[in-house]
């Protein structure tokens, strides 16, 4: 059996990049405090990170992974970089609180999905296929900074190039221990530059589908940045 592994997820950034001002002025992007969805951070694009994203969280053992975190005390769980990742839930609704230092930028996914090979004959073809056909269906994205929604976040889908994953013991997907490759994903992306110091709100909110089969994240993220 062919195996997709949905996640939706949140984020907020805080971050001192190098970048042209006139990248970071351009007209396509919509939210000022983001960075533009055809830009790049640290030579990487939404696409690339997006990759780096998905081998942060798969790389943690369920007992310590953000994703599976109600409270928010796993949330430095592999944070490395200029870079801090947020997670979110495989669906469902979550409120965190978490502690980032300042000068970092935050990366995540509103809504995504991600495939793994795991049958010989499974190609990047076939994966990329299964997402796509998932995150066409996405009928909801909400994401507000400190109470003001960001927008046209339509534009801010990326699919990844593909990558391997390595995944430990007692992974959240319950696969054996070892690498896989190829993985894909697709979804929809926020890169925040720098949140000042002090206390911030994040709210997610991505909706896949419809009735029975609908795929709903719903996080919200308390920031202490310091």
């Amino acid at each position: 059996m062919k195996k997709i592994f949905l996640l939706g997820i949140v984020l907020v950034v805080l971050f001192g990049a190098t970048m042209s001002v006139a990248a970071m002025e351009a007209s396509s992007n919509p939210n000022p405090g983001v960075l533009p969805p055809d830009s790049e951070l640290q030579g990487l694009t939404y696409s690339e990170w997006s990759a780096k994203w998905w081998q942060w969280l798969l790389g943690i053992p369920a007992d310590k992974n953000p994703n599976l975190d109600d409270s928010g005390a796993n949330c430095a769980e592999g944070q490395s970089g200029k870079v801090w990742y947020l997670a979110g839930t495989f669906g469902g609704p979550a409120t965190r609180t978490c502690t980032i230092p300042s000068g970092k930028a935050i990366f995540f996914p509103i809504v995504n999905s991600v495939w793994v090979a795991t049958e010989p004959g499974d190609t990047e073809e076939m994966g990329r296929q299964i997402n796509k056909d998932f995150i066409d269906k996405t009928t909801l994205l909400d994401v507000k900074v400190d109470g003001v929604p960001l927008q046209e976040l339509k534009k801010y889908r990326a699919a990844s190039p593909a990558f391997d994953v390595d995944l430990p013991e007692n992974n959240v997907f319950g696969l054996g221990p070892g690498e896989y490759d190829p993985a894909v994903s697709d979804g929809f992306w926020i890169m925040l530059w720098p949140l000042s110091g002090g206390n911030h709100e994040i709210r997610i909110h991505g909706t896949v589908g419809k009735g029975a089969k609908k795929f709903d994240v719903n996080v919200i993220y308390n920031l202490v940045v310091k």
